[in-house]
């Protein structure tokens, strides 16, 4: 469907399966790869630090506008 999505794995099984940007209102989709990979990079620092995988938005926002 010409969009980015990310997964994140833990054990060989598939944990989070983003399809669309969180933390933004309605159906939106990764634009580009960078974008995907930033939001994927918050979500694992998060985890790692055994939080809550929930992208708020104004991370999103701050994820969006640094390019």
């Amino acid at each position: 469907n010409h969009h980015w999505i990310y997964t994140v794995e833990h054990q060989g099984k598939t944990i989070i399966k983003q399809e669309t940007i969180p933390g933004v209102q309605g159906i939106q989709y990764f634009p580009d790869h960078s974008t995907a990979t930033k939001t994927a990079s918050l979500v694992k620092h998060k985890l790692t630090r055994g939080q809550s995988p929930t992208i708020s938005q104004e991370e999103m926002e701050l994820i969006l506008n640094t390019k």
